[in-house]
């Protein structure tokens, strides 16, 4: 241990080193209470409390008071943990009990320990040879290695470390990193708030030999990285392990923590601080080495090992700008590693950092945003892979963050912009720009002219991302504000929300800008208009003033302006109570504008009522028929028919524009369309006709002259029961187009025509809309002759093509099952058996499924047939054979069952694949209790059945969720589970024997589980 003085205030000691010694001004052995409140208190700030040291595992500090009180002399304490934290565990668990207890390290301490104390405790290895267990003292040892321990402590719940940190006082974001830290090791969250920097001091970093050094410089590491660690730090492969446990056991700070193979650097930061200056020059020479072939992809190495290393190149940056090894700063060798790695780097070297480049772009960022400014064929192949392109997102978000790097971050993000060709991932480079330029929570640190200043030079450069930017800036009450990443370890200020006075001002540069933009350019200022409201006023009013300057022809631009300051209009008269909605003054106003910009053609003028099924500005149903006959009228009286025809093409509502047409004393050119270029303006117009005056259908039928114009007269008369009773007189040629033409769908919910319209649709081949039609009504109507036509619609429908919805298929066959009794069971069969691919998966097929429980035989033929129907609707089979009414299991009929199922199976020489599905079977349907199933197991005494119903029971489960800090808690549920029902099967040796099996197979994927919650726990 290296000499040194140091001169502490409002203390009474300091505890250095790796056996707890401590400089005190109280007596030589010290109460816990004594270390409690002089040492490890004063030490740290804000002071590491009892409810911090037991955070998430106050119920172990009551089972170790517990056994404390049980009247026995020795009592062991175990724990993954390093000697001190157990220690602050042992003072802290045991509260006002602290003064009547005393640390002791060795038999001189012991012997000369006053008799007072009722409590020795004692560290493991240092306990002296004799004991006096039968005098009135009770003794504690406490250790990572200690064997029979009474009481197991667990690492401290990170998280509410984190919450109780951030309750006193310190950052969230900061809280938080502290947390984990603490999960790694309370020692660590010590050393990271010490009061006394430096101290306590870390034994390994005193004159590190080299493996030491390298080691800390890797980071992490895990077993499949041994040969390439050894090699980095001069060790053979067989002293890698011995190296690292030494590391791992200081008592006070290690530097390694481990997690089954998974080892790593407890504090990266701390540590490298510690090392840096006894680093040589070959270390950083050889590290430099290894980063280029990690990271370059030339070595091969796990993503702990990456991510070890990146992190490290990090801390080389931050922390060694002022140390020196050789002609080189630390920060610049940092610095060069990145930019070797990254000029000029191929797109598939981008591709694979993706999992680091958040920490090469916070190692080095001039030079990452250097490269990636140069590397146009990333910038178009980056999205090909939606894994691929977000953390470069992320880093240039992170970038932008300081004021220094905010310009070139925000050019690459508008190029980048530039060529996204969009995908379903929100991660965008405009949503980046968009929330790094918000005016309320600016997602950098530059000032308010900074930020309009970049905007400025973005529009200059990127015209057409910009303008998209600042519609995007302009509130519109759909915002969702989130907050970009932060760097690992450079001291970045973190964004703020800008203060109310701040932010409009902010809005008005923006909106400003935007509005200087469109000038009096048409295109522009329409995709303006719908953002009128979220600009300030000033500029709101400025914008409306371009608009009334604006001279254009009656053209479609025209109309586009005039209709979109026309819904702005409507919409803000609708909602005017509304806390969002502008002023009825400004409204007005902007009605005003909207009728002076008003197109001259009455096509164009009204064209917005048949564009939207129910336009803004409109009371109802009523008033919208009555302004659409009214604009009809006009259209009409300006450009006849043919301009009620264009109006039709151009909003897509041509059934709307027909309706909407007054009576015609000409109806010869509408009856020609019915049928020829204008079918459904024409529909609409007689249909309008034939609702208005009833006694017209006869006469307009008659007039048809030919079968498709009789058939849509009968169907745009919406009475199928009028329709029906002509169809009996008219020829077949006009029955087989009104059944080509028959919507099963806009019928009304009382239509009790079911039957009839499906044998139509039937009849004429549309076995699609026969079964959506069916399916639409049958939980109001079924009936036999119903049931009937959807047998008839279901069984030609997998040959004749179509689409039903698979929830709806299932309907068909739910109702096709309530008529089991005057349906022959295979028939419903081939029916389900049919359906079963469109079905999709999880469907219910009940008929396969009955037939299956009773027909083993039948049970083969699927097994064997390897299909993808016969695969659901195994798998849709959820019956145990044998089954009764009751629920009960009929033993011989299961037994049988199995026998049956099993001899055609391996007749058909399939034995192997049979069981696999009995087996399954029988755990998707094992019945309460599941001794039936136990005693078949037992008679058929097969060992690959038994295995196939451990499959069948560990696959039933499918797939899981969990939290991320969850672990295997569903896992030892399950095995306790398992180990229950073999407690229940104590007759059936088989039965007991798999379910302990299944038991051992859930406590491993439970530790699996753990292991991996903890990995997210402790950060690594």
């Amino acid at each position: 241990m290296s000499e040194f003085s140091v001169d502490i205030t409002h203390s009474a000691g300091i505890q250095v080193g790796d056996h707890n010694t401590q400089i005190f001004n109280a007596p030589a052995l010290p109460t816990l209470d004594q270390w409690w409140s002089q040492v490890w208190l004063p030490l740290t700030d804000p002071p590491l409390t009892e409810e911090i040291v037991l955070a998430g595992r106050q119920d172990t500090a009551a089972q170790l008071r517990a056994v404390l009180d049980d009247g026995q002399a020795l009592h062991a304490v175990q724990g993954d943990l390093s000697v001190l934290e157990l220690k602050a565990f042992i003072a802290a668990a045991l509260g006002p009990g602290r003064d009547r207890a005393v640390f002791v390290h060795d038999a001189a301490e012991l012997a000369a320990a006053p008799a007072g104390p009722s409590l020795v405790v004692l560290a493991a290895g240092s306990r002296p040879r004799e004991l006096a267990v039968g005098g009135p003292r009770r003794f504690l040892l406490y250790g990572r290695e200690v064997a029979h321990p009474s009481v197991r402590v667990p690492r401290v719940n990170g998280d509410d470390v984190g919450g109780l940190l951030a309750a006193g006082g310190l950052s969230p974001a900061r809280a938080r990193a502290l947390g984990t830290l603490a999960r790694r090791g309370l020692e660590q969250l010590r050393r990271a708030l010490t009061r006394y920097p430096g101290y306590p001091e870390a034994a390994w970093a005193t004159e590190p030999d080299r493996a030491t050094r390298r080691l800390a410089l890797l980071g992490a590491f895990i077993e499949a990285d041994r040969d390439l660690v050894a090699g980095f730090t001069g060790l053979t492969p067989a002293e890698l392990p011995d190296a690292a446990h030494r590391l791992a056991a200081d008592p006070d700070t290690p530097l390694l923590g481990r997690l089954h193979d998974h080892w790593y650097v407890n504090a990266p930061e701390d540590a490298f601080v510690l090392i840096m200056g006894a680093l040589h020059d070959d270390d950083l020479a050889a590290f430099a080495t290894l980063a280029a072939g990690v990271l370059g992809g030339a070595v091969a190495g796990s993503a702990p090992l990456r991510r070890g290393v990146a992190e490290t190149l990090v801390l080389m940056a931050v922390h060694g700008g002022d140390i020196r090894h050789g002609r080189r700063l630390v920060a610049d060798a940092a610095r060069l590693i990145v930019r070797d790695l990254l000029a000029g780097a191929p797109a598939g070297r981008w591709a694979a950092l993706t999992d680091v480049i958040q920490l090469l772009a916070e190692a080095a960022p001039e030079e990452f945003l250097t490269a990636l400014s140069g590397s146009p064929d990333w910038h178009a192949g980056m999205f090909a892979q939606d894994r691929t392109y977000p953390p470069v997102l992320w880093a240039l978000e992170m970038l932008a963050g300081p004021a220094e790097y905010l310009g070139p971050a925000v050019g690459i993000l508008a190029r980048l912009a530039a060529v996204d060709p969009g995908g379903p991932l929100s991660n965008r480079p405009a949503n980046s720009l968009a929330r790094i330029f918000d005016c309320l929570f600016p997602q950098t640190e530059a000032a308010r002219p900074v930020r309009l200043r970049e905007l400025r030079r973005l529009l200059r450069g990127q015209p057409t991302v910009t303008r998209t930017l600042l519609l995007d800036l302009l509130p519109d009450g759909h915002m969702i504000r989130t907050v970009h990443p932060r760097p690992r370890f450079r001291a970045w200020p973190a964004p703020a929300v800008a203060s109310a006075d701040e932010a409009r001002q902010g809005l008005r540069d923006v909106a400003g800008l935007a509005v200087d933009d469109a000038g009096t350019d048409p295109a522009r200022c329409l995709r303006l208009i719908p953002r009128m409201a979220g600009m300030p006023l000033e500029e709101r009013t400025a914008f409306a003033g371009a608009l009334a300057t604006l001279d254009l022809p009656d053209d479609p631009m025209r109309r586009e302006l005039h209709e979109a300051l026309r819904d702005l209009v409507a919409r803000h008269r609708e909602f005017a109570h509304a806390a969002w909605a502008l002023p009825a003054a400004e409204v007005d106003a902007l009605a005003g504008l909207a009728a002076v910009l008003r197109p001259g053609r009455a096509a164009d003028r009204h064209r917005w009522m048949f564009a939207d099924d129910w336009p803004d500005g409109v009371a109802g149903p009523e008033d919208l028929a009555r302004r659409r006959a009214g604009a009809a009228r006009e259209i009409l009286a300006e450009g006849g028919l043919d301009a009620a025809a264009a109006l039709a093409d151009d909003t897509n509502a041509a059934a709307a524009v027909g309706a909407a047409l007054p009576a015609q004393d000409d109806e010869q050119q509408l009856m020609a369309w019915l049928a020829g270029e204008r079918p459904e303006l024409a529909a609409g117009y007689f249909a309008a006709r034939m609702r208005e005056e009833p006694a017209r259908r006869d006469d307009l039928l008659r007039r048809a002259g030919d079968a498709p114009r009789r058939a849509a007269i009968l169907l745009a008369a919406g009475d199928p029961r009028w329709a029906w009773s002509e169809l009996a007189g008219l020829d077949s040629g006009t029955a087989d187009a009104y059944w080509a033409g028959f919507s099963p769908y806009g019928l009304g919910s009382d239509f009790d025509g079911v039957a009839e319209a499906a044998a139509g649709l039937n009849g004429a081949g549309r076995f699609d809309a026969a079964l959506n039609l069916i399916a639409v009504y049958a939980r109001r109507f079924d009936s036999p002759d119903i049931a009937a036509q959807a047998l008839i619609a279901a069984e030609e429908f997998r040959t004749a093509g179509g689409w039903v919805r698979p929830h709806l298929l299932q309907v068909v066959v739910d109702l096709l099952w309530r008529h089991r009794d005057a349906i022959e069971l295979a028939r419903l069969t081939a029916v389900e058996l049919g359906l079963a691919d469109r079905l999709g998966y999880g469907a219910s097929l009940p008929a396969t499924s009955a037939r299956l429980g009773t027909d083993p035989e039948f049970f083969a033929e699927l097994v064997a047939a390897r299909s993808d129907a016969a695969y659901r609707a195994l798998h849709a089979w959820a019956v145990c054979p044998g089954t009764a009414g009751d629920g009960t299991v009929d033993v011989a009929v299961l037994r049988d069952w199995v026998v049956r199922a099993r001899d055609s199976l391996a007749a058909a020489g399939l034995a192997a694949l049979g069981d696999a599905e009995i087996g399954r079977i029988l755990a998707v349907a094992l019945p309460s209790p599941p001794d039936p199933v136990w005693e078949v197991l037992e008679d058929v005494g097969r060992d690959d059945l038994d295995r196939a119903v451990w499959r069948g029971l560990f696959n039933k489960r499918g797939v899981t969720s969990r939290g991320l800090t969850d672990g295997g808690e569903q896992e030892r549920a399950l095995a306790e589970d398992c180990r229950e029902l073999a407690r229940q099967a104590a007759d059936y040796p088989r039965a007991r024997r798999l379910l302990l099996n299944l038991a051992g197979t859930y406590a491993r994927e439970a530790l699996q589980e753990d292991d991996e919650a903890e990995v997210f726990r402790r950060g690594i």
